[in-house]
C-alpha cells in the first residue's frame, strides 16, 4: 500500500507503518474485564479460521501448515472465531481451552482489542487479523495466494500453500 502512495523501498524500511487502532476507555474496560473473566491474565492467544471468498469458506485443507507454529503455544487459552467446528480436530488438541468470539457478541473493534493484546494470533490470511495484531503479538497467517497482496502487515509470518513462508 505504501508503494501505491509513492513511498520508496528505503522509506518503507525506515518508517513504522504498522497499523494503529485507538480504543475508547469503555472499550478497554469492557475487553479487559472479558479477558480477566475468561482467562485471568494476558497469557492467551487468538485463532481466526474464516474466509470471505466463497472458495475459501470452511476449513482449508492446508491448515496443517500452521501446526508447527501452533505447537509452540499448545494448551494456551484462546479466543476463537471459526467457520467450522474445531471439536475433534488438531486445533481441539492444541487448544482445548477456547472462548468463542461469536458467543461473546463483541463488536469488531472489541475483537481487535482482544487480538491486539494477545500473545499470538494464528489465522487464515485476511488482513484484519494481521492489522489488529498491532505489531506486538506474534502473527502467523496461512495465505492461499502465491504472493503477498496489499493487506499484509510488517512483522507477520505468512505461510503459503506451497509450504514456503515469509516474514514481512
Amino acid at each position: 500500500i505504501l508503494r501505491r502512495f509513492g513511498f520508496t523501498d528505503e522509506d518503507i524500511k525506515n518508517i513504522d507503518s504498522k497499523p494503529k487502532v485507538y480504543f475508547t476507555n469503555e472499550e478497554i474496560d469492557k475487553c479487559n474485564n472479558i479477558i480477566e473473566k475468561y482467562i485471568g491474565n494476558f497469557n492467551y492467544g487468538c485463532l481466526l479460521f474464516a474466509g470471505r471468498l466463497e472458495q475459501f469458506k470452511g476449513r482449508w485443507e492446508n491448515d496443517y501448515l500452521l501446526f508447527n507454529d501452533a505447537k509452540k503455544f499448545s494448551n494456551t487459552p484462546v479466543f476463537v472465531y471459526s467457520q467450522y467446528d474445531l471439536n475433534n480436530t488438531e486445533w481441539d488438541k492444541f487448544f482445548p481451552n477456547r472462548i468463542n468470539f461469536t458467543e461473546l457478541k463483541l463488536s469488531i473493534r472489541e475483537q481487535i482489542y482482544i487480538k491486539q493484546k494477545s500473545k499470538f494470533n494464528i489465522a487464515y490470511q485476511g488482513g484484519v487479523t494481521e492489522a489488529s495484531s498491532g505489531g506486538t503479538s506474534k502473527m502467523v497467517s496461512l495465505c492461499p495466494y502465491k504472493t503477498i497482496r496489499e493487506n499484509c502487515v510488517r512483522g507477520s509470518k505468512y505461510i503459503f500453500f506451497n509450504e514456503s513462508s515469509k516474514i514481512i
